[in-house]
């Protein structure tokens, strides 16, 4: 019996087709195939660690919601340095550093920037700190 030869979804080769169950549904070759499953014990976990909190995406999209509400309300930079562009796209948080997630959602503590202001803030701290906008 003379094999069929078919099209292998990864490497778009004609050749047998090795069939798995374990490929997804995957039409692949010899070779495709072998390095289909190496892959595939080289990385057993199913679960990884998520890089935020689930506390953390709660204030994340409490934030978002307020972070617009802000910039609608307050829309000129309120820095206003030398290199100021007037219109604010960027909350500044004046409380950083380790109190930032105690004032993350705390308004008050916010300021509404421009995205040269905001740098110029980060930039030069000290003068930053001189005028109030870091804590």
């Amino acid at each position: 019996m003379i094999p069929k030869l078919k099209i292998c979804d990864k490497c778009q080769k004609e050749s047998i087709i090795w069939k798995s169950s374990n490929t997804g549904g995957l039409k692949l070759c010899k070779q495709c195939w072998n390095i289909y499953s190496i892959n595939k014990t080289q990385n057993p976990t199913k679960f990884s660690i998520s890089p935020v909190s689930t506390k953390r995406k709660k204030a994340n999209v409490e934030y978002n919601k307020l972070r617009l509400k802000f910039l609608e309300q307050n829309p000129l930079c309120q820095i206003k340095f030398e290199k100021c562009t007037y219109y604010a796209g960027e909350v500044h948080h004046i409380r950083g550093g380790e109190e930032r997630s105690v004032y993350y959602l705390i308004q008050s503590t916010w300021a509404a920037t421009c995205r040269n202001c905001h740098s110029e803030i980060h930039l030069e701290s000290k003068k930053a700190r001189e005028l109030g906008w870091l804590k």
